[in-house]
Protein backbone atom coordinates (compact mmCIF):
# COMPACT_ATOMS: atom_id res chain seq x y z
CA UNK A 1 0.00 0.00 0.00
CA UNK A 2 2.57 2.27 1.03
CA UNK A 3 4.64 1.71 -2.40
CA UNK A 4 1.31 2.44 -4.14
CA UNK A 5 1.03 5.51 -2.52
CA UNK A 6 4.91 6.28 -3.07
CA UNK A 7 4.36 5.60 -6.73
CA UNK A 8 1.25 7.86 -6.93
CA UNK A 9 3.40 10.59 -5.70
CA UNK A 10 6.22 10.37 -8.69
CA UNK A 11 3.97 12.32 -11.36
CA UNK A 12 3.52 14.80 -8.97
CA UNK A 13 7.35 15.56 -7.99
CA UNK A 14 8.18 15.36 -11.56
CA UNK A 15 5.40 18.21 -12.58
CA UNK A 16 7.11 20.21 -9.98
CA UNK A 17 10.12 19.93 -11.02
CA UNK A 18 9.31 20.59 -14.55
CA UNK A 19 7.15 24.15 -13.63
CA UNK A 20 6.95 26.16 -10.78
CA UNK A 21 3.34 26.26 -11.10
CA UNK A 22 0.90 24.37 -12.99
CA UNK A 23 -0.12 25.28 -16.59
CA UNK A 24 -3.16 25.04 -17.75
CA UNK A 25 -3.61 22.73 -20.56
CA UNK A 26 -4.35 24.99 -23.29
CA UNK A 27 -1.12 27.14 -22.18
CA UNK A 28 0.83 23.24 -23.05
CA UNK A 29 -1.04 22.84 -26.32
CA UNK A 30 0.07 26.46 -27.21
CA UNK A 31 3.54 25.34 -26.22
CA UNK A 32 3.84 22.13 -27.93
CA UNK A 33 2.48 24.16 -31.65
CA UNK A 34 5.39 26.37 -31.09
CA UNK A 35 8.43 23.70 -30.17
CA UNK A 36 6.63 21.52 -33.19
CA UNK A 37 7.07 24.36 -35.52
CA UNK A 38 11.07 24.70 -34.53
CA UNK A 39 11.38 20.96 -34.79
CA UNK A 40 9.84 20.85 -38.48
CA UNK A 41 13.22 22.89 -39.32
CA UNK A 42 15.66 21.62 -36.46
CA UNK A 43 14.42 17.61 -36.66
CA UNK A 44 17.56 17.33 -34.55
CA UNK A 45 17.69 19.67 -32.46
CA UNK A 46 17.96 17.70 -28.91
CA UNK A 47 17.43 20.70 -26.78
CA UNK A 48 13.76 21.09 -28.60
CA UNK A 49 13.42 17.37 -28.17
CA UNK A 50 13.99 17.80 -24.48
CA UNK A 51 11.42 20.63 -24.22
CA UNK A 52 9.06 18.64 -26.24
CA UNK A 53 9.60 15.94 -24.50
CA UNK A 54 9.00 17.65 -20.84
CA UNK A 55 5.91 18.99 -22.34
CA UNK A 56 4.52 15.59 -23.04
CA UNK A 57 5.24 14.26 -19.61
CA UNK A 58 3.10 17.24 -18.00
CA UNK A 59 0.50 16.63 -20.45
CA UNK A 60 1.00 13.01 -19.19
CA UNK A 61 1.50 11.66 -22.71
CA UNK A 62 4.82 9.56 -21.57
CA UNK A 63 5.26 7.47 -24.57
CA UNK A 64 5.54 10.35 -27.00
CA UNK A 65 8.23 12.01 -24.05
CA UNK A 66 10.05 9.34 -24.34
CA UNK A 67 10.22 8.67 -28.07
CA UNK A 68 11.64 12.29 -28.09
CA UNK A 69 13.96 12.23 -24.89
CA UNK A 70 15.46 8.72 -26.51
CA UNK A 71 16.28 10.44 -29.28
CA UNK A 72 17.88 13.73 -27.77
CA UNK A 73 20.26 11.12 -25.47
CA UNK A 74 20.81 9.57 -28.57
CA UNK A 75 21.87 12.89 -30.32
CA UNK A 76 23.33 14.32 -27.74
CA UNK A 77 24.77 11.72 -24.85
CA UNK A 78 26.05 14.54 -22.91
CA UNK A 79 22.87 16.46 -22.40
CA UNK A 80 21.97 15.98 -19.19
CA UNK A 81 18.47 16.92 -19.22
CA UNK A 82 17.69 14.57 -21.81
CA UNK A 83 19.16 11.82 -19.30
CA UNK A 84 16.90 13.54 -16.31
CA UNK A 85 13.40 13.75 -18.24
CA UNK A 86 13.75 10.34 -20.30
CA UNK A 87 14.13 8.05 -16.77
CA UNK A 88 11.45 10.05 -15.21
CA UNK A 89 9.31 9.06 -18.24
CA UNK A 90 10.41 5.59 -18.15
CA UNK A 91 9.48 5.82 -14.24
CA UNK A 92 6.19 6.90 -15.19
CA UNK A 93 5.79 4.26 -17.77
CA UNK A 94 6.94 1.61 -14.54
CA UNK A 95 9.72 0.72 -17.27
CA UNK A 96 11.97 1.20 -14.08
CA UNK A 97 15.03 -0.99 -15.13
CA UNK A 98 15.34 1.21 -18.17
CA UNK A 99 14.54 4.32 -15.44
CA UNK A 100 17.29 2.97 -13.12
CA UNK A 101 19.58 3.09 -16.17
CA UNK A 102 18.89 6.80 -17.62
CA UNK A 103 18.92 7.56 -14.15
CA UNK A 104 22.89 6.15 -13.59
CA UNK A 105 23.94 7.86 -17.19
CA UNK A 106 22.91 11.29 -15.88
CA UNK A 107 24.79 10.33 -12.56
CA UNK A 108 27.83 9.67 -14.45
CA UNK A 109 27.32 12.22 -16.53
CA UNK A 110 26.90 14.98 -13.63
CA UNK A 111 29.80 13.89 -11.18
CA UNK A 112 32.20 14.81 -14.44
CA UNK A 113 31.49 17.86 -13.46
CA UNK A 114 31.67 17.93 -9.37
CA UNK A 115 30.94 21.78 -8.80
CA UNK A 116 27.48 21.43 -10.34
CA UNK A 117 25.71 20.36 -6.92
CA UNK A 118 22.09 21.08 -7.45
CA UNK A 119 21.98 19.00 -10.43
CA UNK A 120 23.82 15.93 -8.94
CA UNK A 121 21.56 16.49 -6.06
CA UNK A 122 18.75 16.69 -8.29
CA UNK A 123 20.05 13.49 -10.10
CA UNK A 124 20.36 11.13 -6.62
CA UNK A 125 16.94 12.22 -5.67
CA UNK A 126 15.32 10.69 -8.79
CA UNK A 127 17.88 7.88 -8.09
CA UNK A 128 15.92 7.38 -4.75
CA UNK A 129 12.19 7.61 -6.19
CA UNK A 130 13.08 5.42 -8.86
CA UNK A 131 14.15 2.82 -6.16
CA UNK A 132 10.92 3.31 -4.00
CA UNK A 133 8.83 2.72 -6.99
CA UNK A 134 10.80 -0.41 -7.54
CA UNK A 135 10.08 -1.49 -3.94
CA UNK A 136 13.75 -1.33 -2.97
CA UNK A 137 13.68 0.97 0.00
CA UNK A 138 17.49 0.39 1.57
CA UNK A 139 19.10 1.57 -1.99
CA UNK A 140 16.78 4.54 -2.21
CA UNK A 141 17.88 5.38 1.14
CA UNK A 142 21.40 5.43 0.05
CA UNK A 143 20.14 7.55 -3.16
CA UNK A 144 18.47 10.12 -0.91
CA UNK A 145 21.62 10.18 1.76
CA UNK A 146 23.91 11.43 -1.42
CA UNK A 147 21.58 13.86 -2.46
CA UNK A 148 21.26 15.46 1.51
CA UNK A 149 24.64 15.61 1.19
CA UNK A 150 24.87 17.82 -1.22
CA UNK A 151 23.00 20.65 0.39
CA UNK A 152 20.31 22.55 0.51
CA UNK A 153 17.34 19.85 0.88
CA UNK A 154 13.92 20.77 1.35
CA UNK A 155 11.96 19.96 4.57
CA UNK A 156 10.09 17.59 1.50
CA UNK A 157 13.62 15.95 0.51
CA UNK A 158 14.50 15.25 3.42
CA UNK A 159 10.89 13.40 4.45
CA UNK A 160 11.95 11.27 0.93
CA UNK A 161 15.16 9.90 3.08
CA UNK A 162 13.39 9.51 6.57
CA UNK A 163 10.70 7.71 4.45
CA UNK A 164 12.79 5.29 2.86
CA UNK A 165 14.76 4.91 6.34
CA UNK A 166 11.74 4.32 8.15
CA UNK A 167 10.44 2.09 5.25
CA UNK A 168 13.93 0.16 5.45
CA UNK A 169 13.76 -0.77 8.70
CA UNK A 170 16.09 1.73 10.11
CA UNK A 171 14.19 3.34 12.80
CA UNK A 172 17.03 5.00 14.55
CA UNK A 173 18.82 6.33 11.34
CA UNK A 174 15.23 7.58 10.29
CA UNK A 175 14.89 9.44 13.57
CA UNK A 176 18.83 10.84 12.90
CA UNK A 177 17.27 11.87 9.87
CA UNK A 178 14.34 13.84 11.60
CA UNK A 179 16.89 15.46 13.95
CA UNK A 180 18.93 16.66 11.37
CA UNK A 181 15.75 18.05 9.49
CA UNK A 182 14.65 19.56 12.45
CA UNK A 183 18.15 21.31 12.87
CA UNK A 184 18.36 22.92 9.49
CA UNK A 185 14.17 24.04 9.16
CA UNK A 186 13.29 24.00 12.66
CA UNK A 187 10.06 22.47 14.06
CA UNK A 188 7.25 21.37 11.04
CA UNK A 189 5.09 19.87 12.19
CA UNK A 190 5.30 17.19 9.28
CA UNK A 191 8.72 16.05 10.75
CA UNK A 192 7.37 16.17 14.31
CA UNK A 193 4.65 14.11 13.00
CA UNK A 194 6.63 11.23 11.32
CA UNK A 195 9.22 11.56 14.65
CA UNK A 196 6.28 10.24 16.85
CA UNK A 197 4.79 7.46 14.11
CA UNK A 198 8.56 6.05 14.22
CA UNK A 199 8.82 5.91 17.76
CA UNK A 200 5.36 4.88 18.39
CA UNK A 201 5.96 1.59 15.58
CA UNK A 202 9.02 0.53 17.75
CA UNK A 203 7.02 1.04 20.86
CA UNK A 204 9.22 3.74 22.38
CA UNK A 205 6.78 5.92 23.70
CA UNK A 206 8.64 7.94 26.14
CA UNK A 207 10.23 9.15 22.73
CA UNK A 208 6.91 9.85 21.18
CA UNK A 209 5.41 11.48 24.09
CA UNK A 210 8.64 13.47 24.24
CA UNK A 211 8.08 14.77 20.13
CA UNK A 212 4.35 15.48 21.03
CA UNK A 213 5.39 17.56 23.35
CA UNK A 214 7.81 19.43 21.44
CA UNK A 215 4.57 19.86 18.54
CA UNK A 216 2.30 20.80 21.32
CA UNK A 217 4.38 24.02 22.16
CA UNK A 218 2.96 25.16 18.94
CA UNK A 219 -0.14 26.67 19.07
CA UNK A 220 -1.82 24.50 16.33
CA UNK A 221 -3.68 20.68 16.37
CA UNK A 222 -3.56 21.16 20.20
CA UNK A 223 -6.54 18.76 20.56
CA UNK A 224 -5.39 16.19 18.14
CA UNK A 225 -2.05 15.84 19.54
CA UNK A 226 -3.56 15.22 23.14
CA UNK A 227 -5.20 12.49 22.01
CA UNK A 228 -2.52 11.29 20.84
CA UNK A 229 -0.58 11.87 23.51
CA UNK A 230 -3.37 9.98 25.71
CA UNK A 231 -2.90 7.08 23.48
CA UNK A 232 0.89 7.10 23.74
CA UNK A 233 0.17 7.11 27.75
CA UNK A 234 -2.85 4.77 27.75
CA UNK A 235 0.20 2.10 25.96
CA UNK A 236 2.30 3.07 29.21
CA UNK A 237 -0.19 1.86 31.29
CA UNK A 238 -0.18 5.34 32.90
CA UNK A 239 -4.10 5.86 32.80
CA UNK A 240 -4.34 9.09 34.96
CA UNK A 241 -2.03 11.13 32.46
CA UNK A 242 -3.94 10.08 30.04
CA UNK A 243 -7.34 11.03 31.83
CA UNK A 244 -4.99 14.26 31.94
CA UNK A 245 -4.15 14.85 28.73
CA UNK A 246 -7.88 13.80 27.25
CA UNK A 247 -9.53 16.47 30.18
CA UNK A 248 -6.73 18.88 27.89
CA UNK A 249 -7.89 18.23 24.64
CA UNK A 250 -11.50 18.62 25.26
CA UNK A 251 -10.28 22.06 27.08
CA UNK A 252 -8.58 23.49 23.97
CA UNK A 253 -11.29 22.52 21.95
CA UNK A 254 -14.07 24.37 24.65
CA UNK A 255 -11.70 27.69 23.71
CA UNK A 256 -11.89 27.68 19.84
CA UNK A 257 -14.06 30.17 18.09
CA UNK A 258 -17.66 28.76 17.65
CA UNK A 259 -17.45 28.87 13.59
CA UNK A 260 -14.68 26.25 14.12
CA UNK A 261 -15.59 24.11 17.47
CA UNK A 262 -18.76 23.34 15.35
CA UNK A 263 -16.92 21.69 12.55
CA UNK A 264 -17.68 18.62 11.22
CA UNK A 265 -13.70 17.67 12.08
CA UNK A 266 -13.55 18.88 15.26
CA UNK A 267 -17.35 17.18 16.68
CA UNK A 268 -15.76 14.15 15.07
CA UNK A 269 -12.36 14.97 17.27
CA UNK A 270 -14.45 15.47 19.82
CA UNK A 271 -15.97 12.29 20.22
CA UNK A 272 -13.20 10.32 19.72
CA UNK A 273 -11.69 11.74 22.91
CA UNK A 274 -15.24 10.74 24.93
CA UNK A 275 -14.91 8.00 23.58
CA UNK A 276 -11.31 7.68 25.17
CA UNK A 277 -12.37 9.05 28.06
CA UNK A 278 -15.17 6.03 28.80
CA UNK A 279 -12.41 3.23 28.39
Amino acid sequence: MRRQHWQRCLLVLCMAAASAGTQAHPEIEHQLEAVNLRLARQADDAELLVQRGRLYIERADNRKALQDLAKASAIEPTLGEAWYWRAAAEMQLQQLDDATSSNQALIRLLRKNPGNHSALARGYFQCGDIMMAAGKPEQAASCFRQAVSLGKASPEQHIRLITSLRASAQPAAAIAAVEEAVRLHGELPQLLDIAIDIESERQHYREAIAWTDRALRQPHRRPWLLLRKAGLQQSLQEPAAAQQSLQAALDAINAMPPAKRHSQAVLELEQQIRQQQAK
